[in-house]
C-alpha cells in the first residue's frame, strides 16, 4: 500500500469507529435493543455528516455514499410507526424521542396512542366475581323468578356503571401523557427494572413493553448458539442426547459470561490500585 492508501485508511476509522460500537450494543443478549436502532442512527448519522475542511475527495465521497445508504435501508416512508421507533417510546430512556424530528414524533406518538387503545386490561372486579362463580358450587339454584329479577338487576346496575366508568380511551391517553411528563430515565438505567416497578402504574403501557422490547435486532445471539452446538457437537461427540447438548451449550455460554465479569473486575481492580 502507498501512503496515500494508508492516510485514506487512517481516515477512515474515525468514521467507522462508531458501526464497531453500535454492532457490539445492538448484539447484547442482556437488555433490549430494538430500542436502541434509531438512537444509534441518529448517533451514527451525525457522526458521519460533520465534515471536515480538510477531508480528501475519497472520503467526502464514502461519508456521502453512507447517508444515502443508512436513510434508503432505515428511513423509508412511514419510518416512524415501525416497532424499532415504537419501541423507543416505551424505552424510559429514549421516549421523548429527541432523535426524530418533529412531524415523525407525533406520527410516532399517535401510532402508540391507537395501540393503546385497543389494550383490553382485565378488571380485577369482573376477575374475582368470575372466580366466586366458579369456585363456590354450594349455592341452591335459583327460581325461575329469581332468575328473572336479577336479570333485570344486571341491566340496570351495568347501565350505572357504564355511566360512572372512566372512559377507557381518555385512560390510555393520560397513561401515555403521564409516562411523558416523567423524568426520562438515565442512559445507563435498568429498562426491564424500571418495567418490574412501573408496571401496576402504566397497565397499558406495559403490555406493548413486553410486546416489542422483546424483539432482538440481530441474529448474532441465535447465531452465537448455533456456533456454539457446532463446536459441542461434532464427529467425536455425535452421539449426546439433545438434552445433553442443550446443558453443554448452556454452560459453556454462562462460562464465557463470568469470565467477562471477572476479567472486567480484575481491570478496574488493577486501575483502583494504580
Amino acid at each position: 500500500m502507498t501512503d496515500e492508501n494508508w492516510s485514506l485508511a487512517e481516515a477512515l476509522i474515525p468514521i467507522l469507529k462508531p458501526f464497531k460500537q453500535v454492532t457490539v450494543m445492538s448484539s447484547g443478549q442482556n437488555y433490549p435493543s430494538i430500542s436502541s436502532v434509531y438512537v444509534h442512527l441518529y448517533i451514527i448519522m451525525k457522526n458521519i455528516s460533520d465534515l471536515k475542511p480538510d477531508d480528501a475527495a475519497a472520503i467526502k465521497e464514502c461519508r456521502k455514499a453512507i447517508t444515502n445508504e443508512l436513510q434508503t435501508r432505515y428511513y423509508p416512508t412511514g419510518y416512524s410507526v415501525l416497532n424499532a421507533a415504537k419501541a423507543a417510546v416505551v424505552d424510559p430512556r429514549y421516549k421523548l424521542l429527541k432523535f426524530f424530528k418533529e412531524a415523525p414524533q407525533q406520527e410516532t406518538y399517535a401510532a402508540v396512542r391507537l395501540e393503546l387503545m385497543a389494550v383490553v386490561i382485565p378488571d380485577p372486579l369482573t376477575v374475582s366475581q368470575t372466580t366466586d362463580a366458579i369456585t363456590d358450587k354450594t349455592d341452591e339454584p335459583e327460581s325461575k323468578r329469581q332468575r328473572l329479577e336479577n336479570v333485570a338487576e344486571k341491566f340496570v346496575f351495568d347501565d350505572l356503571a357504564s355511566l360512572c366508568a372512566a372512559d377507557d380511551n381518555a385512560s390510555s391517553v393520560d397513561e401515555l401523557s403521564t409516562y411523558l411528563s416523567e423524568t426520562p430515565l438515565h442512559v445507563n438505567g435498568d429498562i426491564l427494572q424500571y418495567w418490574r416497578d412501573n408496571t401496576p402504574r402504566y397497565l397499558r403501557l406495559a403490555a406493548l413493553a413486553r410486546k416489542y422490547l422483546c424483539i432482538p435486532v440481530t441474529l448474532v445471539p441465535s447465531e452465537s448458539a448455533f456456533s456454539t452446538a457446532g463446536h459441542v457437537v461434532n464427529r467425536k461427540h455425535a452421539s449426546l442426547s439433545p438434552d445433553t447438548v442443550d446443558m453443554l451449550v448452556f454452560l459453556k455460554q454462562k462460562l464465557e459470561n463470568v469470565l467477562q465479569t471477572m476479567i472486567m473486575y480484575l481491570m478496574t481492580m488493577t486501575d483502583l490500585h494504580y
